[in-house]
Parts: C-alpha cells; sequence; structure tokens
C-alpha cells in the first residue's frame, strides 16, 4: 500500500481567496478529515493530494510541491519547483535522485 506521509505546498493559486501561501501537512493516520468554509481550499488541498508532478498553471510565480511517500518498504519524494516559467521535478527513492531533473 503506497502511504503519503507528508505534503507541502507553496504559491498555490487557487488559495488566494484563504489568504494561504505555504501549506504542510504529515498525515500520521491512516484517514485524514479535512474541515473548512466554501472557497476555503479543500478541494484544490484534495486535488493535489495526488501524487503527482505540479503543472506550471497552478502556481503562482514561485511555487513548490514537495510529496514524501512510502511504498513497498521504500522512501519516495516527488518535488515540482517552480520560478517563473521554468519548472524542474526531482524524483528520490531512498534518497537517491532517480532523474536528472
Amino acid at each position: 500500500m503506497m502511504l503519503i506521509e507528508k505534503i507541502r505546498i507553496v504559491g498555490l493559486k487557487w488559495f488566494n481567496k484563504s489568504n494561504i501561501e505555504d501549506i504542510k501537512i504529515t498525515i500520521d493516520e491512516l484517514f485524514q478529515i479535512i474541515i473548512g468554509s466554501n472557497g476555503a481550499g479543500k478541494s484544490s488541498l484534495i486535488d493535489k493530494c495526488l501524487p503527482c508532478v505540479g503543472a506550471h498553471s497552478d502556481f503562482k510565480e514561485v511555487g513548490l510541491l514537495h510529496y514524501h511517500i512510502k511504498h513497498h518498504g521504500h522512501s519516495y519524494e516527488l518535488i515540482s519547483e517552480i520560478k517563473g516559467k521554468s519548472t524542474r521535478h526531482t524524483f528520490k527513492r531512498d534518497d537517491e535522485v532517480l532523474n536528472d531533473a
């Protein structure tokens, strides 16, 4: 089973209304409850809980999407860094970089 342990999101455009710039989530239970008023960004957060690379268009000028995942005894990190028109994706398994970024 794949378990997302941590998520960090910085500069997500969808959180503008909520005035959230940087969000860090540590998941230490199998089930999580997300509570908030309409327009607070609950659905946007759920959308970003899928471990995939960040789309440049979802972020402000500078953004970050960083997942920490456990799967079959290994630790994985998926990192998307957005700076201006440039996007860099890094994939790690047990702290070893798997791509040339």
